[in-house]
């Protein structure tokens, strides 16, 4: 008993508590004061970091790059996204994911946002004005939580007026969860920029939250395909079926789809196989600044249906038959990059009428117009203007609609919001 007495006791601190637990209790604590002190460095270096973006923001520090969107299959610019820069007099370029959650916890992004917006509608309406190619030029600005308030219709609208920047050459791209956090709020909001003729793009798509019924409500005209769904791609069969997914239902509601951080031929062979209409990523080119932007990126300024020099840049012109006036708009809006004369006709008459009037490239007739089917009068239409392209179109397509359609000369019937997302690229097909 007396040696187990004093094994005990010398197991014991002077209070009686094990010195194991003891030893546990000293460290936790000593954790604790390291991570106090990790915490008070990182808030201090926010805090000086904050004070210097402050500073850069006013002596113009921050500055924006490009990273052109292209069409596939042809591999030509049809997009750039605006990308924010600071570029310190110390460190040189900072990496955005130093200084961006900075501004947004700070709200110095509501400043840098505006910055980015002013210059980049300025740079692409010059690239508009000195560079043929880029003439109809987009380009897309990030839009934080912070931004979405009752002044951003004005905010956008002047950089608009400044810069000269027609609203259609405008989107602003939105994280799911952004559009989704309050969605009758940005609803009203999106809907006074929209007004402007501005669209908007549902960022990162696939890794936030959303439903599909807000989704249907904001006035929303394309998707962008997270970078975490493309890694994998030519490898991974779940990705492959993730992106047909979210391609097809963009497809059905009539949705561009732009797939993020392509950097491989195998994701860009992929994508064109699944039905991709645009994609971004070093594949391409990486961010580029603006003064160098289109030396760097010569080689997609034209991509594959590039214009040979002395080439006929007249306009391509474009006969809209359908009798629903906002299918029409849905037309316009896709076309709104595109060098295009736009005629409209709401029965088969005056279809026919214009065809004639104008001799289009082409022509896109809904099938099932009221006062004369659409179907009739493709003949008609092939032989009025025999080398125009000639679609039908339907909310859906039948077997016998198909036959009817190419017996009478049309070179394609498709479901009308399966070939919205593809109309700008044919047109680029019939530019003559």
């Amino acid at each position: 008993m007396t040696g187990m007495a004093t094994t005990i006791e010398w197991a014991l601190t002077p209070t009686g508590e094990p010195a194991i637990e003891a030893d546990e209790r000293f460290d936790a604590r000593l954790r604790h004061l390291e991570e106090m002190e990790q915490t008070q460095r990182r808030r201090a270096r926010d805090h000086r970091r904050a004070l210097d973006l402050e500073v850069a923001l006013a002596a113009g520090e921050v500055t924006v790059h490009y990273q052109p969107i292209v069409s596939l299959p042809s591999g030509r610019i049809v997009a750039v996204e605006a990308l924010a820069r600071w570029n310190h007099p110390k460190r040189g370029l900072v990496p955005p994911d130093e200084f961006i959650p900075i501004a947004e916890q700070t709200g110095l992004i509501v400043d840098l946002g505006t910055q980015v917006l002013n210059e980049a509608c300025r740079q692409v309406r010059e690239w508009q004005r000195s560079v043929p190619a880029l003439r109809f030029l987009r380009v897309a600005v990030n839009v934080s939580a912070h931004q979405l308030t009752p002044d951003l219709p004005e905010v956008v609208a002047g950089a608009l007026t400044r810069s000269g920047l027609a609203g259609e050459c405008l989107e602003l791209e939105l994280t799911e969860s952004v559009a989704m956090a309050d969605v009758n709020g940005t609803l009203e909001i999106l809907d006074r920029v929209a007004a402007l003729g501005v669209s908007f793009t549902i960022d990162d798509f696939g890794t936030g939250y959303s439903s599909l019924a807000y989704l249907k409500r904001l006035p929303v005209t394309g998707l962008k395909i997270d970078k975490s769904f493309i890694d994998d791609l030519s490898g991974d069969r779940r990705d492959v079926s993730i992106v047909g997914a979210i391609i097809a239902m963009a497809t059905e509601l009539g949705l561009t789809q732009i797939a993020e951080g392509v950097e491989t031929d195998a994701q860009r062979a992929q994508l064109e196989a699944l039905g991709c209409a645009h994609a971004q990523g070093y594949l391409f080119s990486r961010p580029r600044p603006g003064a160098t932007f289109v030396g760097d990126t010569a080689d997609l300024i034209t991509g594959r249906l590039g214009e040979p020099a002395g080439a006929d840049r007249s306009p391509v012109r474009v006969v809209v038959c359908d009798d629903e006036p906002s299918i029409r708009k849905l037309y316009r809006r896709a076309l709104r990059s595109r060098d295009v004369e736009v005629t409209e006709a709401a029965s088969a008459h005056q279809c026919l009428s214009q065809v004639t009037a104008t001799r289009p490239h082409l022509v896109i007739i809904d099938a099932m117009m009221p006062a004369g089917f659409g179907l009739d009068i493709v003949a008609e239409v092939r032989a009025r203007q025999p080398d125009a392209r000639i679609v039908v179109v339907s909310g859906a397509v039948t077997r016998d609609m198909l036959e009817r359609s190419q017996a009478a000369g049309a070179d394609a019937c498709l479901q009308k919001m399966q070939f919205l997302p593809r109309l700008a690229d044919l047109v680029d097909t019939c530019r003559i």
